[in-house]
Protein backbone atom coordinates (compact mmCIF):
# COMPACT_ATOMS: atom_id res chain seq x y z
CA UNK A 1 0.00 0.00 0.00
CA UNK A 2 1.29 3.44 -0.87
CA UNK A 3 0.82 6.87 0.63
CA UNK A 4 -1.19 7.69 -2.50
CA UNK A 5 -4.15 5.57 -1.38
CA UNK A 6 -3.95 6.86 2.19
CA UNK A 7 -3.99 10.48 1.00
CA UNK A 8 -7.06 9.73 -1.14
CA UNK A 9 -8.80 8.16 1.86
CA UNK A 10 -7.88 11.16 4.04
CA UNK A 11 -9.42 13.46 1.43
CA UNK A 12 -12.49 11.18 1.29
CA UNK A 13 -12.97 11.30 5.08
CA UNK A 14 -12.58 15.10 5.00
CA UNK A 15 -15.17 15.34 2.20
CA UNK A 16 -17.61 13.11 4.10
CA UNK A 17 -17.17 15.28 7.19
CA UNK A 18 -17.89 18.43 5.16
CA UNK A 19 -20.99 16.81 3.61
CA UNK A 20 -22.31 15.82 7.05
CA UNK A 21 -21.74 19.33 8.43
CA UNK A 22 -23.81 20.75 5.55
CA UNK A 23 -26.80 18.66 6.70
CA UNK A 24 -26.68 20.14 10.19
CA UNK A 25 -26.41 16.64 11.68
CA UNK A 26 -24.18 16.17 14.69
CA UNK A 27 -22.31 12.90 15.24
CA UNK A 28 -22.00 13.79 18.92
CA UNK A 29 -25.82 13.54 19.12
CA UNK A 30 -25.90 10.07 17.56
CA UNK A 31 -25.83 10.78 13.82
CA UNK A 32 -23.76 8.12 12.09
CA UNK A 33 -22.36 7.74 8.59
CA UNK A 34 -23.52 4.31 7.41
CA UNK A 35 -22.51 4.08 3.74
CA UNK A 36 -20.31 5.96 1.28
CA UNK A 37 -20.30 5.60 -2.50
CA UNK A 38 -17.46 6.94 -4.59
CA UNK A 39 -16.95 6.91 -8.34
CA UNK A 40 -13.46 6.24 -9.64
CA UNK A 41 -12.51 6.72 -13.27
CA UNK A 42 -10.51 4.16 -15.24
CA UNK A 43 -7.81 6.78 -15.78
CA UNK A 44 -7.70 8.12 -12.20
CA UNK A 45 -4.53 6.16 -11.46
CA UNK A 46 -6.00 4.41 -8.43
CA UNK A 47 -5.67 0.75 -7.52
CA UNK A 48 -9.16 -0.05 -6.21
CA UNK A 49 -7.92 -3.03 -4.15
CA UNK A 50 -5.30 -0.93 -2.39
CA UNK A 51 -7.80 1.89 -1.88
CA UNK A 52 -10.28 -0.50 -0.27
CA UNK A 53 -7.58 -1.83 2.06
CA UNK A 54 -6.49 1.71 2.95
CA UNK A 55 -10.10 2.59 3.78
CA UNK A 56 -10.50 -0.43 6.04
CA UNK A 57 -7.33 0.55 7.94
CA UNK A 58 -7.81 4.32 8.04
CA UNK A 59 -11.54 4.66 8.81
CA UNK A 60 -11.33 3.63 12.48
CA UNK A 61 -11.53 6.61 14.78
CA UNK A 62 -13.01 8.81 12.02
CA UNK A 63 -16.51 9.88 11.05
CA UNK A 64 -16.47 6.89 8.67
CA UNK A 65 -15.71 4.29 11.36
CA UNK A 66 -18.97 2.37 10.81
CA UNK A 67 -19.53 3.20 7.14
CA UNK A 68 -19.32 0.70 4.33
CA UNK A 69 -17.55 1.80 1.17
CA UNK A 70 -18.97 1.20 -2.29
CA UNK A 71 -16.80 1.94 -5.30
CA UNK A 72 -18.39 2.48 -8.69
CA UNK A 73 -15.93 2.33 -11.60
CA UNK A 74 -16.36 4.96 -14.32
CA UNK A 75 -15.27 4.09 -17.85
CA UNK A 76 -13.21 6.62 -19.73
CA UNK A 77 -15.18 8.56 -22.33
CA UNK A 78 -13.89 10.82 -25.06
CA UNK A 79 -15.83 13.39 -27.10
CA UNK A 80 -15.36 15.96 -29.82
CA UNK A 81 -14.99 19.45 -28.31
CA UNK A 82 -16.64 20.98 -31.39
CA UNK A 83 -19.73 18.81 -32.07
CA UNK A 84 -19.90 16.93 -28.72
CA UNK A 85 -19.99 13.60 -30.57
CA UNK A 86 -18.90 10.64 -28.44
CA UNK A 87 -15.80 8.89 -29.74
CA UNK A 88 -16.14 5.10 -29.83
CA UNK A 89 -14.07 3.20 -27.31
CA UNK A 90 -10.78 1.82 -28.69
CA UNK A 91 -10.90 4.05 -31.75
CA UNK A 92 -8.64 6.90 -32.89
CA UNK A 93 -9.06 9.81 -30.48
CA UNK A 94 -10.21 12.19 -33.18
CA UNK A 95 -13.72 13.14 -34.25
CA UNK A 96 -14.57 11.26 -37.45
CA UNK A 97 -16.80 14.17 -38.55
CA UNK A 98 -14.87 17.31 -37.50
CA UNK A 99 -11.38 15.82 -37.56
CA UNK A 100 -10.68 17.56 -34.25
CA UNK A 101 -8.71 15.79 -31.50
CA UNK A 102 -11.01 14.31 -28.86
CA UNK A 103 -11.07 15.48 -25.25
CA UNK A 104 -11.55 13.31 -22.20
CA UNK A 105 -15.04 13.98 -20.79
CA UNK A 106 -15.04 11.44 -17.97
CA UNK A 107 -12.95 8.66 -16.52
CA UNK A 108 -10.17 10.50 -14.70
CA UNK A 109 -12.22 11.52 -11.67
CA UNK A 110 -12.59 10.41 -8.07
CA UNK A 111 -15.97 11.67 -6.85
CA UNK A 112 -17.80 11.36 -3.56
CA UNK A 113 -21.21 10.50 -5.00
CA UNK A 114 -23.28 9.59 -1.94
CA UNK A 115 -23.15 9.57 1.84
CA UNK A 116 -25.86 7.80 3.82
CA UNK A 117 -26.35 9.17 7.29
CA UNK A 118 -28.48 7.67 10.07
CA UNK A 119 -29.91 10.29 12.39
CA UNK A 120 -31.80 9.42 15.57
CA UNK A 121 -35.24 10.97 15.98
CA UNK A 122 -35.89 13.71 18.54
CA UNK A 123 -37.41 11.26 21.05
CA UNK A 124 -34.54 8.80 20.90
CA UNK A 125 -32.12 9.03 23.77
CA UNK A 126 -29.63 6.57 22.32
CA UNK A 127 -28.18 5.80 18.91
CA UNK A 128 -29.65 2.31 18.68
CA UNK A 129 -32.99 3.64 17.47
CA UNK A 130 -34.29 4.21 14.00
CA UNK A 131 -33.34 7.05 11.71
CA UNK A 132 -35.45 10.17 11.67
CA UNK A 133 -35.75 10.25 7.89
CA UNK A 134 -35.58 7.74 5.07
CA UNK A 135 -34.32 7.50 1.53
CA UNK A 136 -35.65 5.38 -1.28
CA UNK A 137 -32.55 3.20 -1.35
CA UNK A 138 -32.05 2.50 2.33
CA UNK A 139 -34.98 2.83 4.74
CA UNK A 140 -32.75 3.75 7.66
CA UNK A 141 -30.69 6.53 6.13
CA UNK A 142 -30.65 10.04 4.82
CA UNK A 143 -28.90 10.49 1.49
CA UNK A 144 -26.35 13.26 1.42
CA UNK A 145 -25.28 13.89 -2.13
CA UNK A 146 -21.95 15.54 -2.56
CA UNK A 147 -20.86 16.58 -6.00
CA UNK A 148 -17.20 17.21 -6.10
CA UNK A 149 -13.91 15.64 -6.79
CA UNK A 150 -12.01 14.20 -3.90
Amino acid sequence: MTMHEYSIIQALVDSVGAAVVKTGADCADGAEVRHIRIEIGDLAGVDIGLLTTAYEVFRFGTICAHATLEITPVRAQWACPRCDGIIARDSVLQCPVCRVPATLTRGDEIVLARVELAVPGPDEADTTGRAAAVSAEKPDSIPVTASGRI
